[in-house]
């Protein structure tokens, strides 16, 4: 195309809050939110067809009127709850990713992700799907590492080329989900644009964590990871660095390595990041 236009805008959201909570009792979190939320719209995605409908009748015991939208549904129900959706007689919808393409109701109040999503491009799509009419909107991410792992496994059947692509999305997932920084700036930065300034807006500008030096923790976990040659998963990790004697260490002579035992001293929880249930 000769002399074309270039229209170019940023990623930057600025009316939609991020946040992410641990995934302990989110069904009970997502009734309180919703009641304390009266009227507003919105969306509650699931990876699972079956979630979808558990959540969704959890939901409507609970006194709120959800309906559910998955591709195993039939074409015309779907299409009922869709259009309920968007005449308002529902305010909640629980789906699968199925739901959302081409739907236009730009006052959906909130997204709450019930499980991790498989990348941040489905993330960022999914949440846009909320203040469009670009009133402030709440956008809720469940995070649980179990889930992650859940999805890793999901994966270890697909081609390698394919298996490790999805693993460096779930990475980043990962990353935006248990970093201590502005969500907004991570979001930007691994869509390729820079922001200088935090967002202020997101839970981490709203409510900064607490930080301390993990600089010798940092060092010796990657020292295991060196050690064990990177094909454990994390749970083996920190049974190498606590000393634990199981027989998955014995078997592979992990007890051997130098690090072995280096975080003895400390509860095997301080070695699991907070969002992974104890073992």
């Amino acid at each position: 195309m000769e002399d074309a236009s270039v229209f170019k805008t940023s990623f930057r959201r600025k009316n939609l809050f991020y946040e992410i909570l641990p995934k302990i009792s989110p069904k009970t979190k997502i009734v309180e939110f919703i009641k304390s939320h009266p009227n507003e719209a919105g969306i509650i995605y699931c990876l699972s067809r079956k979630k979808v409908e558990e959540i969704s009748e959890f939901l409507t015991v609970n006194g709120i009127k959800a309906l559910a939208y998955h591709a195993g549904m039939e074409n015309k129900q779907r299409i009922q709850h869709q259009d309920a959706f968007l005449n308002e007689d529902a305010n909640i919808i629980v789906a699968t990713i199925a739901f959302g393409m081409g739907i236009d109701k730009p006052d959906v109040r909130f997204v709450i992700h019930y499980d991790a999503p498989k990348s941040l491009e489905g993330y960022y799509q999914e949440t846009g799907r909320a203040g469009r009419d670009s009133r402030n909107s709440h956008c809720i991410l469940f995070y649980s590492y179990n889930d992650v792992l859940k999805l890793e496994k999901f994966f270890k059947d697909k081609p390698i080329a394919e298996r490790d692509t999805n693993k460096l999305l779930l990475d980043e997932v990962v990353s935006f989900s248990e970093t201590a920084l502005c969500r907004t700036k991570q979001l930007l930065h691994y869509f390729g644009e820079h922001q200088e300034e935090d967002c202020g807006f997101c839970d981490n500008c709203k409510n900064p964590k607490e930080s301390y030096n993990a600089k010798t923790k940092l060092l010796a976990a990657l020292k295991i990871c060196e050690g064990v040659k990177e094909n454990f998963g994390l749970k083996h990790m920190v049974d190498v660095a606590v000393g634990a004697s199981t027989q998955t260490v014995k078997n592979y002579e992990h007890n051997s390595l130098s690090e072995y035992g280096i975080g003895k001293e400390d509860d095997k929880q301080n070695w699991i990041p907070s969002f992974v249930k104890p073992y």
